[in-house]
């Protein structure tokens, strides 16, 4: 079984976090308390971390249905795209190429590497020499949940902006700077993620 990091947990569980602390800010403006649900403290922190979770593992979910999208702005970069530029110049470049035999078609190419990176990833891990590489995903999973949750933040502080203007302009503004702070970071993780992989694989295979 595939063991789940504390990153992993982590880019659920603070994003729905948020979302959860989000909603409660929301309802009680709308007048609706809390504390009508009449629960102990204990109880509420268990209810608190249960919608966390859930609201979490949603976010993740919407986040992946929207990868294409996000592959418009430069989220979610192609594999090979990312390869192109961090092999040219170095023995990453005739090694790989040797290996698949890319031909300079981008279809054709983005198709092998896609291929190629499975085998290469699942090869790591069953060698147990994928921690490094997973621990740059993680985090790349960390801010790409924290981009999904920020929009629905934004759109709903621009309206509640009308009713209650300095808490949710404080609101707003906060997560337009996460929101790019995330995209930069979710970025830098992931060509970080890629670069450690295949030169983790090509250390141990360069003399085959």
């Amino acid at each position: 079984m595939e063991k789940i990091s504390f990153y992993d947990l982590l880019s659920l569980l603070l994003p729905g976090s948020l979302c959860s602390l989000f909603i409660l800010i929301v309802a009680n403006d709308f007048g609706i308390n809390w504390n009508i649900l009449l629960l102990n403290e204990s109880y509420q922190l268990i209810v608190f971390l249960s919608s966390a979770f859930i609201l979490g593992s949603s976010i993740d979910i919407v986040t992946r249905k929207s990868l294409k999208y996000y592959g418009m702005i430069g989220l979610y970069n192609p594999i090979y795209k990312i390869y192109t530029k961090l092999a040219k110049g170095t023995p990453l470049e005739p090694f790989y190429k040797d290996l698949k035999q890319f031909t300079g078609d981008e279809k054709e190419d983005n198709e092998k590497m896609e291929v190629l990176w499975s085998e290469i990833f699942y090869d790591l891990e069953a060698k147990d020499r994928i921690n490094v590489p997973k621990t740059y995903q993680s985090f790349y999973f960390f801010y790409r949940n924290f981009i999904t949750l920020s929009i629905p933040i934004v759109l709903v502080s621009l309206f509640m902006m009308t009713k209650f203007p300095d808490k949710y302009t404080c609101i707003f503004v906060i997560s337009i700077i996460v929101m790019l702070l995330s995209f930069f970071n979710a970025r830098w993780n992931r060509i970080k993620m890629v670069d450690r992989t295949f030169w983790i694989y090509y250390s141990l295979n360069k003399n085959r």
